[in-house]
Formats: structure tokens, C-alpha cells, sequence
């Protein structure tokens, strides 16, 4: 394993302290995996609910085209790939 040397001032060793107290552990060390498992995890849910609103916000908007009959005249999609 790699060693990390982390510098920190007094407030944010209280705050690390008591969150560790908080969620039961004693070693800095195993918090701070802990830490980086957690931000990976929420960031990758964080990741999926913004790809699922784009999602959706695309799709809101296809169905507002397709009830206005704009996408009517549009060629079809292997007309549209034909030549990739």
C-alpha cells in the first residue's frame, strides 16, 4: 500500500474525529478509505441521476416535437446512417 501524509488543521481533526466517533471507527486510516468508497459511490448515483434526467429531459422533448407533428417528415434512421 501506498503511504499518505495528510496535513490538516485543528478544526478539521475535531471534525474528523467526530465523525469518526460518530460512525464508529478508531483508525484514521480505515475512515479514510471509508471516505473515498462513499464519495465514489454518491458520485457514481450522482452521475446516474443526472444521465436518467438528460434521459428524460430528451425524451419530454421528442414528445413535444412528435405532438406537433414536427418529426412527421424525417427521414428514417438507416437513411439518417446510411453512410457511417
Amino acid at each position: 500500500m501506498n503511504k499518505i501524509i495528510l496535513n490538516i488543521n485543528k478544526k478539521q481533526t475535531q471534525e474528523l474525529e467526530a465523525l469518526m466517533e460518530d460512525e464508529g471507527y478508531t483508525s484514521k486510516t480505515e475512515f479514510l478509505r471509508f471516505l473515498v468508497k462513499f464519495f465514489k459511490y454518491n458520485r457514481a448515483q450522482s452521475d446516474r441521476f443526472r444521465l436518467e434526467n438528460a434521459v428524460n429531459e430528451l425524451a419530454a422533448t421528442v414528445a413535444r416535437l412528435d405532438e406537433k407533428g414536427l418529426l412527421d417528415n424525417l427521414p428514417s434512421l438507416e437513411d439518417q446512417l446510411a453512410d457511417i
